[in-house]
């Protein structure tokens, strides 16, 4: 009895290590997984940059600078300091896009209000 446990022991783990590799190639295709979701806009993408002659693997947006004669990657706190940066600009740009646009709507909002016969004057609620 215990040769036939070893023996349907050992036929689930061939078993299991002959399709593993066979699950890990689905999910790299791209057809299943995590892996196959769009990046989002807080994530990069990674490429090789050549300068110099040199070929580095970095972020998309990564530069690669020169610093004691050596070219290397932006060091990560610049680089987050970088990117952090882009992010408040874009911020700000949104923040002053969304004012205006607010601002035009309260003007049309208002224009409507004095327009519209027999509308009753704006009051305020007394609880």
């Amino acid at each position: 009895m215990r040769c036939l446990d070893n023996a349907v022991s050992t036929l689930v783990l061939c078993l299991l290590f002959l399709f593993m590799p066979l699950a890990e190639t689905k999910a790299q295709d791209g057809e299943a997984g995590p892996q196959a979701q769009e990046p989002k806009d807080y994530e990069t993408r990674r490429v090789a940059k050549t300068v110099e002659g040199l070929t580095f693997d970095v972020e998309e947006d990564r530069p690669i600078v020169k610093k004691d004669g050596v070219y290397q990657p932006l060091d990560i706190d610049s680089y987050v300091a970088l990117r952090i940066e882009r992010l408040r600009k874009e911020m700000e740009t949104r923040v002053v896009a969304l004012e205006e646009r607010l601002a035009r709507l309260e003007a049309a909002l208002e224009a409507l209000q004095q327009e519209a016969p027999g509308s009753p004057p704006e009051t305020q609620d007394a609880l």
